[in-house]
């Protein structure tokens, strides 16, 4: 769900080189993607487990790593 885009800023200067940078683009919360995690495999397992796990707690599990 989560998107990792990166890029280059070119050297402006001599004393400044060129930067690598990446951002991160989170899923927003609306209906159309609740229903897409409904449909997922791993979220269904975890639901499975946990009748009280859901779509935000499916989006904090992926996101974790770039929060």
């Amino acid at each position: 769900m989560s998107r990792v885009h990166q890029f280059v800023l070119p050297s402006v200067s001599a004393f400044c080189r060129e930067r690598l940078n990446k951002t991160v683009s989170l899923t927003s919360s609306s209906g159309a993607v609740n229903i897409s995690i409904g449909s997922k495999s791993l979220f269904k397992e975890l639901k499975a487990i946990s009748t009280e796990f859901n779509a935000f707690d499916f989006r904090v599990l992926q996101d974790s790593e770039f929060l």
